[in-house]
């Protein structure tokens, strides 16, 4: 079962940071792990991870590294190196997301938007790009994205997902022709040849390789009458034959199999639910309090992705029975990280931090002003201030957070190695501690 997240959903640049971060809802989108803790993950937010020097999670602004649809780790580095798909190609980064580089490979100048990790061997990814007026194609890297080689060789045509077997032999790539038909691509010999199977699919309007159970590919996507749909496809080599699952009331962006049955997150720009599969005339259900953005699997649990629905709402979430979902990270508990000078973290992301700790101005418009901004936590102004009252009112706080199902901070638990997506991350030992904030955010 793949364990990736393969959304396709682009971050823009905002013209204000007041109308990016106030007037527009936000989401996570990529979890990262590190053995069974959930270590952050890339959102449309920006790149939330530990924060090493003050506890608890820090985030880099998404205005740091502009438009990106996908985000993956390379975990083989003592320190981690987090790569992104965007407009420029493949950029990584060393330094959680202060600076980023664009990597010297063919895919430079290209869109690569789809994206599957090797559960088994992070270094090793498929991309499919899909840039605007050129030819696309299917790349693969055994380095962590240094050097690419084709796999499809660039035709007419995007591609917008792919989906293979946990040990990479089975692979599904979706996208379309570039005349306005949909396109599937399968491969049941780890690549070495593709066989268009798009007939079988004719008549769907988007179909997206979202993952496997075993031999079979979970197809989603979009059918004519705007309802999202999930199918099995099996192939036998030369050609595909498709068995009918359910149907969904919005396109499906992400599948996994999980005790059995298909759980997938049915969405469009405004809203998004998890659907669990069941005997009902539609084939699913949906299941109440779930994420709405991404649904990923690792071990014996799942982890999804959540949208910002108050400053008090869930960016990851995780399930031991699909049923029960309980707050991972929540947005509230994420600070702005502060970047060196001189990169594009300090840069761009310097009007979001409330850097002024006793002017009693919210000058990041965050609703937390001054002492009670995590982001003034290392002021003087406010050390005295946060020994004398810090715990008491922390301890106040995680109370309401029990009753509301969000935990008592123990280290999060396992999630996925990620759509299109979030693998796993090594950021050496890093105590995952969860740090309430003062005062509570309404």
């Amino acid at each position: 079962m793949r364990t990736t997240s393969l959304a396709v959903v682009v971050i823009g640049l905002a013209a204000s940071p007041v109308a990016a971060h106030l007037g527009q809802d936000q989401f996570g989108r990529f979890p990262f792990t590190v053995g069974n803790a959930l270590v952050g993950g890339g959102t449309s937010w920006g790149l939330v991870l530990p924060d090493d020097d003050f506890g608890g999670f820090g985030r880099v602004c998404e205005e740091s590294f502009g438009p990106a649809v996908t985000f993956a780790i390379d975990q083989r580095a003592t320190k981690g190196r987090i790569i992104l798909g965007g407009v420029q190609g493949l950029e990584a980064t060393t330094d959680g997301g202060c600076s980023f580089t664009v990597l010297n490979n063919e895919l430079a100048g290209t869109f690569p938007n789809a994206l599957w990790t090797d559960p088994n061997d992070a270094a090793h990814m498929l991309f499919g790009t899909s840039t605007i007026g050129a030819d696309n194609g299917i790349w693969r890297t055994r380095d962590g994205g240094d050097t690419v080689t084709p796999v499809i060789v660039a035709r007419r045509g995007n591609f917008f997902s792919i989906a293979a077997s946990d040990d990479g032999v089975h692979i599904g790539i979706g996208g379309n022709d570039g005349d306005g038909g949909v396109l599937l691509l399968m491969s049941r010999d780890s690549g070495a040849t593709f066989v268009d199977v798009s007939a079988v699919v004719f008549e769907r309007v988007i179909v997206s390789p979202l993952a496997y159970d075993g031999a079979v590919l979970l197809l989603g996507g979009l059918d004519p009458s705007t309802q999202g749909f999930i199918d099995r496809v099996a192939f036998d080599g030369t050609a595909a034959t498709i068995t009918h699952v359910g149907v969904t009331p919005r396109q499906t962006t992400h599948a996994v199999i999980f005790d059995g049955a298909v759980y997938t997150i049915a969405r469009n720009g405004a809203r998004g639910e998890l659907y669990k599969e069941n005997d009902s005339a539609l084939g699913f259900g949906v299941v109440e309090g779930g994420p709405s953005e991404c649904v990923v699997k690792n071990g014996a649990r799942l982890i999804g992705c959540g949208k910002q629905a108050g400053l008090n709402a869930a960016l990851f979430l995780a399930s031991n029975d699909g049923a029960a979902w309980q707050t991972e990270i929540p947005f509230i508990d994420v600070h702005y990280r502060a970047c060196p000078d001189g990169t594009a973290g300090q840069t761009a992301c310097a009007s979001f931090i409330e850097t002024f700790c006793g002017d009693t101005n919210d000058d990041d418009f965050d609703g937390a002003t001054d002492c009670d901004d995590d982001d003034c936590r290392a002021n003087p102004l406010c050390a005295s201030e946060g020994e004398g009252e810090g715990e008491g009112e922390g301890e106040g706080e995680e109370g309401e957070g029990e009753g509301e199902g969000e935990g008592e901070g123990e280290p999060p638990g396992s999630c996925c190695t990620g759509d299109g997506g979030g693998a796993a991350v090594a950021f050496g030992v890093i105590a995952l501690r969860r740090r309430r904030r003062a005062t509570a955010r309404g």
